[in-house]
């Protein structure tokens, strides 16, 4: 038995819009090709769909609050761009990131990741390496909300980012005593 899920058209001119369809197909198309060998499987499977879109949607919600709340762009392809601002150092970085679909087990769904994160200075005295970046998103969870989470994570960790964020733990207990 074979089940095939395609978009009868794709012709958003909204970036995030036409992202979240193409990832929300990808998504319908993994549990399309998971386990469904026999006529009494198709109802699951159509649940599993209804679900993703319904996650979908949220998703573009959360992702749209976050787009009018931090101004990144995102095209089509899932490529993100943040500018990010740090007063207090008198720095501005960019942000760039990869929005792909990650299957990490095959019991799970297919859910949107925050892949190939890099940074790049506009105007800084101190520099961020891309893994002290990766290295602080290790944590968040693996779901539809990754994304998400990742934006805001980099957004406050660079917003507040201290000059010498190395030591920050052992200044804050040296002012303590």
């Amino acid at each position: 038995m074979a089940v095939n899920v395609d978009m009868v058209h794709n012709d958003e001119k909204d970036e995030l819009i036409a992202l979240c369809l193409r990832l929300a197909t990808q998504s319908m198309r993994y549990q399309c090709s998971r386990e469904c060998t026999t006529a009494g499987q198709v109802p699951t499977m159509l649940k599993r769909c209804v679900s993703v879109s319904k996650t979908a949607v949220q998703w573009l919600k959360a992702m749209r609050d976050a787009m009018l709340r931090l101004a990144f762009q995102v095209d089509r392809d899932g490529c993100l761009t943040l500018k990010v601002a740090n007063v207090r150092l008198r720095s501005v970085w960019e942000v760039s990131m990869r929005i792909e679909l990650t299957v990490e087990d095959a019991h799970e769904s297919a859910w949107p990741c925050a892949n190939s994160i890099g940074i790049s200075t506009i105007v800084a005295d101190v520099d961020v390496a891309a893994d002290s970046l990766n290295g602080l998103i290790k944590n968040v969870p693996h779901d539809w909300g990754h994304v998400p989470r990742t934006i805001w994570k980099l957004f406050k960790y660079l917003k507040n980012k201290p000059r010498d964020d190395d030591f920050y733990g052992i200044n804050i207990l040296n002012m303590v005593k």
